[in-house]
């Protein structure tokens, strides 16, 4: 048991505070309707409090302790169901987490975004300058990408909000009714009586991996363009965390064991992909820092190109109106690509050009050609054009911005009660002393143990009565 592969970045803490926690609670809710014994349930509570201080994961140490406990569980759910209703219970502070990791990147490029409304983002066919954006067009782009992925990670954590019941042959109102108050008390929402549990789950990975590799996508096409047409130093580091996460991505959506056959078949497999979404969110946090970094290279680098303007959308723009006027397409193409040519050889500005050189460059050129050109390149016009775009960019970035703090917020209220669990996480007290309702199912043992005065206190009060009698005399 001690050699099964379950170590990782996953926090055993926090895992094993919610597994105290599931096992409690729900023992609360059997032992309410007289469906365990007193035996049980001083079992129980008795090997928490000896696991308190293990720096392992849970349920391998209940396994091999043979709590009987589990027994009862497994007697009533089944392997597969108990190990997919534990997934789902557990897999719900990582989603928050992550949820938490992009809306604050979300929130860090709302403000970049903001900061870059008069300047232009080249995009790249290859090594060939392709259109001219908005440098906030691209920038609000991930934005609403991350915030799609959010939503898709709310999706994943509603769909964690489902329970399994029993499954137990005929379905009985009673039993029903159990399951309906365990998942309440668990703070499940509703009962899921698919007959394939683990399809459901698979499903939830499925949702999860595709909206993380999405956005790795979109991010590793903006470092591309970014690092067109000089290379940048930080490239390499966003491509290899992009890569990183693709991997444990995979692993989400591959660790997937026979978890029908046994309890430990189901924790392995849980535990790895809990492995996995905390390298997620690990490198997505160092992905978004580093992105950043490469916005800001990025900036530098690209002022000091003066020839922004030559992309294939101005080449295209200039072919169209040749084409209009009667040219054929062959000659109309080559024009525009011999003026652009002629102005990057000589590095000079089309508004430092002359109407008479157009001949000598390309009989097909006309002075519109040339003041397409300047116009496209004139301050008063580049701000004309991207007027509208530049009202959408604020629009759009109110918008998120707004969405990203709900985000915030919404996880903010969920994860109060896995805070609570993970500063409780030293294990179950022996004595605890709290004015919280305690949850957990009464055993006679330490009822009767918290009417005993402590045995301190007894050898105190002798002493002093001792102490007393002899003064007398």
């Amino acid at each position: 048991m001690d050699v099964l592969p379950l170590s990782g970045n996953y926090s055993f803490r926090l895992d094993n505070a919610l597994i105290v926690d599931f096992m409690t609670r729900s023992a609360g809710v059997l032992n309410s309707h007289g469906y365990l014994s007193l035996e049980t349930n001083a079992n129980l509570r008795e090997t928490l409090r000896k696991t308190q201080n293990l720096k392992k994961h849970l349920i391998p140490e209940l396994i091999k302790n043979d709590v009987e406990y589990l027994c009862v569980l497994t007697s009533r759910y089944g392997y597969m169901r108990l190990n997919s209703n534990i997934f789902r219970y557990t897999l719900k502070p990582s989603l928050m987490k992550l949820i938490t990791t992009l809306s604050n990147w979300g929130n860090e490029l709302i403000p970049v975004s903001k900061r870059l409304f008069n300047r232009s983002f080249m995009l790249y066919d290859g090594f060939d300058s392709e259109k001219r954006y908005l440098y906030s067009t691209v920038i609000l782009a991930l934005a609403e990408n991350i915030e799609m992925t959010c939503q898709n990670l709310w999706s994943a954590a509603s769909e964690c909000n489902n329970y399994f019941p029993h499954s137990m042959a005929s379905l009985d109102e009673s039993d029903l009714q159990l399951d309906k108050e365990l998942a309440e008390s668990l703070g499940f929402r509703n009962l899921n009586f698919s007959p394939f549990p683990q399809i459901d789950n698979k499903g939830i990975a499925k949702l999860i991996v595709r909206s993380i590799e999405e956005l790795v996508e979109l991010v590793c096409e903006i470092a591309f363009h970014m690092n067109q047409p000089n290379s940048l130093s930080q490239e390499p580091i966003v491509q290899l965390l992009c890569e990183c996460i693709r991997q444990e991505c995979r692993k989400l959506l591959d660790s997937d064991l026979n978890v029908k056959n046994h309890l430990i078949s189901g924790e392995i497999s849980r535990i790895l992909k809990l492995n996995a979404m905390t390298l997620i969110d690990q490198n997505l946090e160092k992905l978004a820092n580093q992105f950043l970094i490469m916005v800001d290279h990025h900036q530098k680098h690209s002022k000091k190109s003066p020839l922004a303007y030559q992309s294939k959308d101005m080449e295209r723009k200039i072919t169209t109106d040749l084409i209009a006027k009667g040219e054929s397409v062959e000659n109309a193409h080559q024009a525009s690509k011999s003026l652009l040519d002629y102005l990057g050889v000589y590095t000079i500005q089309p508004n430092e050009m002359l109407t008479a050189e157009l001949s000598r460059i390309n009989h097909s050129l006309t002075p519109k050609s040339l003041n397409l050109l300047q116009e496209f390149c004139s301050k008063e016009d580049v701000m004309g054009v991207s007027l509208l775009e530049k009202r959408n960019a604020l629009e759009s970035a109110t918008k998120l911005s707004k969405a990203f703090t709900d985000n915030l917020n919404n996880v903010l209220k969920l994860s109060i009660f896995f805070l609570c669990l993970f500063l409780s996480s030293c294990g179950v007290k022996r004595d605890p002393m709290s004015e919280l309702i305690d949850l957990r199912p009464e055993v006679p043992f330490r009822i009767q143990k918290q009417n005993t005065p402590p045995r301190n206190s007894l050898l105190l009060e002798q002493k002093n009565t001792g102490k007393s009698s002899s003064q007398k005399h």
